[in-house]
């Protein structure tokens, strides 16, 4: 079934043989070129959903299954807590603010132009949000996703997951869907999976729920819970969050239930897994409305699952701070490949604190655009004009029900952590705090 490894990361500018020392120093393994990349793109999945000390009553048995043989990356930070956002990020390896968009534009590096230009055969199925039409909907033209040798899926937007329509290559003919698209993206995986090569492949795949719908809401096939068994967490007191809650554990079930019957295709013996989210889910918390799903720097939408299995592997957790960002240059260690200088994120593990934020006002934190950083147990964050600042301890207050940026005591902190936020935003070129 599932087996598992893992790898270093330092500056992209590090030579080869410091980051296989790294990597050795950190997990006793060294990266294995030419393995097989299957990354599995999740909307919206909250990295305590993925946690079974924190999600009863939910049950996801396949995600176990595969962190119980791979590595569990605890601390691992969306690059913005939005998908657009987030999917820009994690698949050419810069911060969105630097780039200046939410979207793809011509000429930009990315997993799969790298991977291509590699000799890798490159696959791609599912949401894919990042087309700088600004149409949002429906068919992805063949020149928004260069370097994706297999496409199967559409623009992601609206999130009509249950009854959409999809494409297939570069065929301009609309295909059904229904009754379940999750379900028919992973048959187009396992059709991928399937075909005989003689090269290397990565393989991106991406699922639509938890991530509610546009037409309908949180619509779960079947309600699988009972909101009277829900518990939500102590910074929740919406009266309609446990019902909201187990219509969102229900639809964590069926993606648990795709998980397995990709993974069942899989050897991780010749193959890399990589299991993610674009960003969590408020879920009412912090006195978010009902269309405040995300867009904020709390853990709820900022904090994501990060579960990486395969050759040489290493099982266990790491706590180290990583980022989306971080992830192509890191899967381009592994496979022992120079990345482009553009990338801005580094290989794993790092001691470096994770910069994060969201570049539009639309249904924001404070509606505002904010920049955030996440240091130790400390987090940051503030928004473009000021008017919200905070920071938390994530240690001492888990559910960040105190801010601590208005408590003189904890001035020095703060000073630290705001001076290392516009450090960090001047390193990538991110013109936020700029006057």
């Amino acid at each position: 079934m599932y087996r598992m490894a893992r790898a270093g990361r330092g500056t992209y500018h590090n030579t080869m043989n410091h980051l296989i020392l790294l990597a050795a120093a950190f997990f006793g393994v060294r990266p294995v070129p030419q393995d097989n990349m299957l990354v599995i793109v999740v909307d919206q999945l909250s990295e305590w959903a993925t946690d079974p000390a924190e999600r009863a009553p939910l049950d996801l048995p396949n995600l176990d299954a595969l962190a119980a043989q791979g590595r569990t990356f605890s601390r691992c930070y969306t690059t913005s807590p939005v998908c657009s956002e987030n999917r820009l990020a994690l698949l050419t390896g810069q911060y969105p603010f630097s780039l200046g968009t939410s979207k793809l534009e011509p000429g930009v590096p990315t997993m799969g132009t790298i991977f291509d230009a590699a000799g890798y055969d490159t696959g791609y199925v599912g949401k894919w949000h990042l087309s700088p039409d600004p149409t949002k909907s429906g068919r992805v033209k063949p020149e928004d996703r260069v370097g994706w040798r297999f496409f199967a899926g559409n623009e992601g937007a609206p999130h009509e997951y249950e009854n959409n329509v999809s494409w297939v290559g570069d065929d301009t003919t609309a295909i059904s869907t229904s009754p379940w698209e999750p379900a028919w993206n992973t048959q187009q995986a396992l059709r991928f999976l399937r075909t005989d090569r003689n090269k290397p492949f990565l393989l991106v795949v991406n699922y639509s729920p938890p991530h509610p719908q546009a037409d309908s809401g949180y619509a779960p096939p079947s309600l699988n819970y009972d909101p009277a068994e829900i518990t939500p967490r102590p910074n929740t007191t919406h009266p309609n969050a446990p019902q909201r809650i187990a219509k969102y554990m229900s639809l964590c079930d069926t993606v648990d239930v795709e998980l397995g019957d990709l993974l069942a295709e899989v050897d991780l013996a010749t193959t890399l897994v990589v299991f993610t989210a674009d960003h969590g889910d408020l879920l009412y918390a912090h006195g978010a409305g009902h269309s405040d799903q995300k867009r904020w720097p709390f853990e709820e939408c900022a904090h994501v699952p990060l579960v990486i299995a395969g050759p040489g592997m290493a099982a266990g957790e790491e706590s180290s701070l990583v980022s989306t960002v971080d992830i192509l240059p890191s899967l381009l260690f592994l496979a022992s490949l120079a990345g482009p200088p553009e990338i801005q994120g580094s290989e794993f593990p790092s001691a470096t604190a994770i910069y994060f934020g969201h570049d539009s006002a639309n249904k924001s934190w404070g509606g505002e655009r904010w920049r955030g950083l996440v240091d130790g147990d400390w987090k940051y964050a503030v928004t473009e004009s000021g008017a919200l600042e905070g920071l938390w301890d994530l240690s001492g207050d888990p559910y960040e029900l105190v801010n601590l940026a208005p408590n003189p005591l904890y001035a020095p902190t703060l000073n630290a952590m705001r001076a290392a936020a516009v450090a960090r935003a001047a390193s990538i070129e991110d013109p936020f705090f700029d006057e």
